[in-house]
């Protein structure tokens, strides 16, 4: 990077990672909201995706939608995220792309790895860009093998 000496904002490509244990921000919020929350999206950004999704897949990029882990009591706490993450299976389906949803991995059991319930902290990051990494890979490698011998 041009300047890289001048410039340090503590990212690598976009990711800084946290080396923070598991806060009290969850437990708050889960007594904050008893009864969970309703998700909020916007058409627009859905519409975004889809625009994107479609442009890729005419330049021929493999697209793949991943969810990362989110800590398991999280999960129900969502009232409508059959809703959400049926925008994601549709846009999949749609553009014939992969939709790795992590939300049920081991690794959402154990707060180690978090540091509030939506972010995973350098230990937890580390271990499941690894695990996705070895994933793509077996994604990737396949379908690119076969745009280069022109099967696809």
């Amino acid at each position: 990077m041009l300047f890289n000496s001048y410039y340090t904002n503590g990212k690598d490509r976009g990711y800084q990672s946290r080396d923070l244990e598991w806060s009290k921000d969850f437990e708050e919020f889960a007594a904050a909201h008893p009864d969970g929350v309703q998700q909020t999206y916007l058409q627009s950004m859905v519409d975004a995706l889809d625009r994107f999704l479609a442009d890729r897949r005419r330049e021929g990029i493999t697209v793949v939608l991943v969810y990362s882990p989110e800590y398991f009591k999280a999960l129900d706490m969502i009232k409508n995220r059959e809703e959400i993450f049926s925008i994601y299976r549709r846009l999949a389906s749609k553009y014939q792309v992969a939709f790795l949803d992590y939300s049920y991995d081991a690794m959402s059991y154990d707060t180690k790895y978090f540091y509030n319930s939506q972010h995973l902290n350098k230990t937890g990051a580390e271990l499941f860009s690894a695990r996705l990494a070895g994933t793509l890979t077996s994604l990737v490698a396949p379908a690119e093998v076969a745009v280069k011998q022109g099967l696809r």
